[in-house]
């Protein structure tokens, strides 16, 4: 996952003021999986983007990608 993509999730999940905590209960990803997923560690599927957008209430291109593809 690029630096832009890992950057892109941290501060939509600080903008809305959500701990990993939160995001874990809202997206069913473990605390553990969202801080690598954050952190570069590790490229989640594309069910935990999915997950991870919708925790965040965002669109998973707003997330992961950097513009809408019809």
């Amino acid at each position: 996952m690029g630096d832009d993509m890992q950057t892109k999730m941290r501060e939509l999940r600080k903008q809305q003021k959500m701990s990993f905590k939160e995001l874990s209960l809202r997206s069913n990803v473990s605390i553990a999986h969202l801080r690598r997923v954050e952190k570069g560690e590790s490229d989640p599927t594309l069910t935990t983007m999915l997950k991870i957008a919708w925790g965040l209430r965002k669109e998973v291109w707003e997330v992961f990608g950097t513009q809408k593809t019809e």
